[in-house]
């Protein structure tokens, strides 16, 4: 009927209205506040979502409901409507087709189905081309230069890294831009080229600063840690993953929290209490599941690695201990333990 075309109509318009808002403060001190409003209405947007009155309009809720998907450990929910939506793209402008392939292989990536991610991410950056989209150009090539790292190519990803840089310094797109020098340091760093890979975090994190990104900033001092950690500065490792974790926390940015974990373990295996690697390393796995968010395989491989030679210097009761303890820690029990830390 007329009244259930315009009720459909409205309630889509303040649903889009109101995830537009949330978006653009989900990258600021503002992040917790917004997120939990935003959850409290999952339900009316689920709904907005299913019963959108136009295709194209579908298309365009989804894409501001992304970030909120990644940031808050939902990449399976994401994953969902965009994968739903792409089944009819029909009516579908260009633009917003464009934005909901990227998300698509963004959720695909999260969740490590890397082959299915790339197949996402070429498609996009296909339509980007052929339509002329340079603002989701700059994004998908950053996506997809991570996504072909995972899958083992690395020249390839570099090349892709530095497209997204070019075309994000073209556009002034300071928030894709550092994104792009993060990817280019972490490059450097795996390379053990430790000075260009601080000199891109550096600039990256200014741009952060400069664009007051909270959750950016965290990143990067996240990564700072890691580069230490390459470089074998267990303590400054340690100092550093604190300081992004204590960040990530406050937001309640769980993807992010379970990465530091993973790091954290990797400093542990290395330190001066290595067998205690093996109960964050459980409570890690346990909490993951838990939540449903998953991290990259490939920061997984370099963890279990790590513990095997850890694992031969204990005994098996040892281990099962280690793991009955660290399986059963909450997640507040887990960042209380780290957090209180004053020294490795």
């Amino acid at each position: 009927t007329q009244e259930k075309r315009l009720f459909v109509a409205n309630h889509w318009k303040w649903c889009f209205q109101f995830a537009e808002i949330v978006k653009d403060r989900l990258n600021s001190s503002e992040n917790v506040v917004w997120a939990h409003r935003l959850e409290m209405e999952e339900d009316n947007l689920r709904f907005a979502i299913q019963n959108a009155p136009t295709n194209s309009r579908r298309y365009q809720l989804i894409t501001p409901l992304t970030r909120f998907w990644h940031y808050r450990g939902k990449a399976h929910e994401g994953r969902r409507w965009t994968v739903y939506a792409l089944e009819n793209r029909s009516d579908v402008e260009p633009i917003h087709l464009s934005k909901v392939l990227n998300g698509a292989g963004l959720f695909s990536m999260l969740m490590n189905d890397h082959l299915s991610a790339k197949n996402y991410y070429e498609q996009c950056l296909a339509l980007c081309e052929r339509e002329n989209i340079p603002e989701v150009m700059s994004t998908v090539y950053n996506n997809l230069g991570i996504t072909l790292l995972d899958l083992g190519d690395r020249e390839k990803a570099r090349h892709y890294y530095n497209q997204a840089a070019d075309y994000s310094r073209r556009l002034n797109d300071k928030e894709c831009l550092a994104r792009a020098l993060a990817n280019l340091a972490g490059l450097a760093t795996e390379d053990h080229r430790f000075e260009e890979g601080l000199r891109y975090y550096q600039e990256s994190y200014k741009i952060k600063q400069e664009i007051q990104d909270v959750r950016g900033v965290a990143f990067i001092v996240m990564c700072l840690g890691v580069v230490e950690y390459e470089r074998k500065n267990y303590l400054e490792a340690f100092q550093y993953n604190q300081r992004a974790l204590t960040e990530f926390h406050a937001l309640e940015d769980r993807y992010n929290i379970f990465m530091c974990l993973s790091y954290f373990v990797m400093i542990l295996a290395e330190s001066s209490e290595p067998e205690q690697a093996i109960a964050y390393n459980e409570a890690l796995e346990s909490l993951m599941e838990r939540h449903d968010t998953p991290i990259p395989e490939i920061e997984r491989s370099a963890r279990i690695e790590k513990l095997q030679t850890v694992a031969q210097t204990l005994t098996e009761s040892q281990l099962v201990a280690l793991r009955r303890e660290g399986g059963q820690w909450s997640l507040e029990e887990t960042l209380e333990k780290i957090l209180k830390r004053d020294v490795l």
